[in-house]
């Protein structure tokens, strides 16, 4: 019997420059820093081309994390048969920043001062965003921050004065006051998307959580917030061309509606979801009518980017029950790494 030809093998050496970087574009950048310029030399030089990082998206890297490896990555693991998910979370979260931010950092070396969009989240720190206003101050248009608390407001509000070409700025799940918002509306005249997501849990006893002792530090959270405006206020009276704005989870009431409606005349797209404190008295929803498209209080949250109620419960739980969890930038050091993987 003769032997079977052999099958047809193709040398993914040989494609075409353009071809490799359409390949690359479809990758995390972790996977283009951690794997495809370590397969040869070639692959190596089109990893470090500027297009590749015009937009950087560092949103989900725990998919870069193996969750397994945190029993033999620390000398205190425990059994891996009883680890629980949120123990090696809080564990990269408290020990990795430094690796994620020299990620971040090497990614926006890599743009060559064309980056126009980058959003990452709760990697972020202040040297991160410094690096950001250094390095693409005159490219950046997009800046996407979620869940960021080692970010400080001082260091973001000194970026933002670095950054005129900015189109579209977004802050989910932030703690940073209205200034921000003033010195944002100031600093970035072409501004036209601004999205300020917070955590709203009024209606949180709602859902079924059976620890009572979470469930009642998330009632009490709730039942201190008040009505406050500032937030409001602040959009109106530093971002007249706004043409969509996001006020997820917002504490403002129709006072504050009013004034955005008064002072934002070119909104196209206005999102209210959560925002329990807006009654529409006298004739608000009348003139929300002429916004295009308009997200209301009780509108439904399923196309909404993160797990609202049970991300925040997941995060008291953490901080309730951990001593060394915490929200202060300056409790968790910058240290620098010895090995650069990248170079």
């Amino acid at each position: 019997m003769e032997p079977c030809p052999s099958k047809r093998t193709r040398n993914w050496h040989n494609l075409p420059r353009d071809v490799l970087i359409l390949i690359f574009m479809k990758l995390e950048l972790s996977e283009v820093l951690y794997n495809a310029q370590l397969v040869c030399s070639w692959w190596r030089k089109i990893a470090k081309e500027p297009e590749l990082f015009h937009i950087i998206d560092v949103q989900n890297l725990w998919d870069f994390f193996d969750i397994r490896d945190y029993d033999h990555t620390t000398k205190t693991a425990k059994d891996p048969g009883i680890l629980r998910l949120n123990e090696a979370r809080h564990y990269f979260e408290t020990q990795d920043y430094n690796r994620m931010s020299k990620m971040a950092i090497e990614a926006i070396n890599r743009s060559c001062g064309e980056l126009v969009k980058f959003s990452i989240m709760k990697f972020a720190t202040d040297k991160v965003l410094r690096y950001i206003g250094m390095k693409s101050g005159n490219s950046l248009k997009c800046l996407r921050l979620a869940k960021c608390k080692q970010v400080s407001e001082k260091i973001l509000i000194q970026v933002v004065k670095k950054l005129p070409l900015l189109e579209e700025f977004e802050l989910c799940y932030s703690s940073f006051s209205w200034k921000v918002i003033k010195v944002v509306g100031h600093s970035c005249p072409r501004l036209i998307s601004f999205r300020l997501n917070r955590h709203e849990v009024k209606h949180i006893h709602y859902s079924p959580y059976r620890n009572e002792f979470i469930r009642k530090h998330v009632i009490e959270r709730s039942l201190r917030k008040c009505e406050v405006d500032d937030d409001a206020f602040a959009i109106a009276a530093n971002m007249p061309t706004l043409r969509r704005l996001h006020l997820f989870g917002n504490s403002m009431t129709d006072k504050g509606l009013r004034a955005i409606l008064d002072k934002c005349p070119h909104l196209e797209y206005l999102d209210l979801r959560k925002c329990f404190y807006i009654k529409f008295g006298g004739f608000l929803r009348e003139r929300c009518q002429g916004i295009r498209i308009l997200r209301l209080p009780d509108d439904s949250t399923d196309d909404f980017d993160f797990d609202l109620e049970d991300e925040y419960v997941r995060e008291l739980h953490n901080g309730i029950n951990s001593d060394s969890y915490s929200s202060d930038p300056d409790e968790l050091s910058d240290k620098e790494e010895e090995d650069d993987c990248f170079m």
